[in-house]
C-alpha cells in the first residue's frame, strides 16, 4: 500500500438525500487527490472493455482505464446502503 493510500480514505455516504450534495462534493475532491475524477466527470472518455489495449502504444488509455476501475471500486466502498449500492452495481 503506498503512502496516499494510508493518507486519505473515501467518504461514506448515508444515503440519504440531504447528505448527497456535501458528500458529491467531498467524493470529487477525494478522486481529484486520487487521479481519477476525470472518468467520475466524463473528462476522460474511458475506452470500452472491449478495446484491445497495447501497453507500449496505448498508455494514456490504459491509464484511464485503470483510472475508472479504481473510481467504481471506491463508489462502491463508499456507499453503505442498499439503493445506492445497487445504482452502482448496476452501472
Amino acid at each position: 500500500m503506498d503512502e496516499d493510500n494510508k493518507s486519505f480514505k473515501p467518504i461514506q455516504f448515508s444515503g440519504k438525500k440531504e447528505d448527497y450534495t456535501m458528500w458529491a462534493a467531498k467524493f470529487l475532491s477525494f478522486a481529484q487527490v486520487k487521479g481519477y475524477k476525470g472518468v467520475l466527470t466524463g473528462a476522460d472518455k474511458v475506452p470500452k472493455a472491449s478495446e484491445s489495449l497495447l501497453p507500449s502504444t496505448d498508455a494514456p488509455k490504459i491509464k484511464i482505464r485503470k483510472a475508472n476501475d479504481m473510481a467504481y471500486s471506491m463508489l462502491h466502498i463508499s456507499v453503505k446502503d442498499d439503493v445506492s449500492f445497487g445504482a452502482i452495481y448496476n452501472a
